[in-house]
């Protein structure tokens, strides 16, 4: 399969060759992907050190939670377009398979930003442009690691506000003290185990986490205090996705919000959802 998606994407003249799943020694014909198409490896964070020396391919990390076939290409393209890998425009033959399994049976070809199912065509070509990369990364790595595991047994919802924290913290106030303030910045990067430990215990608490472009948290506990404008807000959505619409639409900033019932993980960017990542449903053991 490897084989002919590289041949697709060399006869459509595709911009990328996107692999989604485990690096392997199968992953070989990559070393043959020549001219303008290159290839994009996303594995979890511990795998793909072995194809880094792959002529034409980079490689992408991603969470390490098993997600579904359709969340690891949202993973991936938004991965991709946050390192400027890829564009708006750009077309790209994907390669998954389900998860768990090192296996590839799919192959698809996507333009970016036109595919409804991916992505919200308008939002989706600057979502990124005011964040480093490795930024939004880590914090959208976060987020999906405890939509997935939760604290303590127990399903969490959250909000993390990322950038333009300038005009965010006057449109805000702290509903409890702050826990981040007065801790040295380098103890409260996201980069930070202990900062990341930290942010999962405060999950469970109301108000949003505020987080500057570099990295560093400012507060947790932080309420909101705008309102969307939009009419058509999509029905059955919350407060806490109200407010990830609102403080978007009147700031620069990026939010990511947890769904406490769904572990759904959505992008807010000027005000609209850019795209949502379920949470992989338990597989269903079949009766012995």
């Amino acid at each position: 399969m490897l084989s002919m998606a590289i041949e697709l994407a060399l006869k459509i003249q595709a911009t990328a060759l996107l692999v989604s799943g485990e690096c392997a020694g199968e992953l070989g014909p990559l070393e043959s992907l020549e001219g303008t198409v290159r290839s994009i490896l996303v594995v979890k964070e511990s795998k793909g050190d072995e194809c880094s020396t792959f002529q034409n391919t980079t490689v992408l990390r991603a969470p390490r939670i098993e997600l579904d076939r359709v969340g690891r290409l949202k993973i991936a393209m938004l991965t991709a377009l946050a390192e400027g890998l890829i564009n708006v425009g750009d077309v790209l033959v994907c390669l998954t398979g389900p998860r768990e399994t090192r296996n590839i049976d799919t192959i698809m070809v996507f333009q970016v930003g036109e595919e409804f199912e991916l992505f919200t065509p308008s939002k989706t070509s600057d979502f990124a442009t005011d964040l480093p990369a490795p930024i939004f990364e880590a914090l959208l790595s976060l987020a999906i690691e405890l939509a997935n595991e939760g604290r303590e047994g127990r399903p969490v919802g959250a909000i993390f506000v990322l950038g333009d924290t300038e005009h965010v913290m006057p449109l805000s106030r702290q509903l409890i003290y702050n826990p981040f303030e007065g801790h040295p910045e380098e103890k409260r990067s996201i980069f930070n185990a202990e900062a990341r430990e930290t942010v999962k215990e405060l999950s469970s608490i109301d108000g949003a986490f505020l987080i500057r472009e570099d990295g560093v948290v400012l507060a947790a506990g932080r309420h909101l205090n705008v309102a969307t404008q939009h009419e058509d807000f999509p029905r059955g959505w919350g407060a806490r996705h109200a407010s990830a619409a609102a403080i978007t639409e009147v700031t620069k900033a990026t939010a990511i919000t947890i769904s406490e019932s769904t572990g759904t993980v959505s992008i807010f960017k000027h005000g609209k959802v850019i795209t949502s990542i379920e949470r992989p449903r338990a597989k269903v053991r079949p009766a012995s």
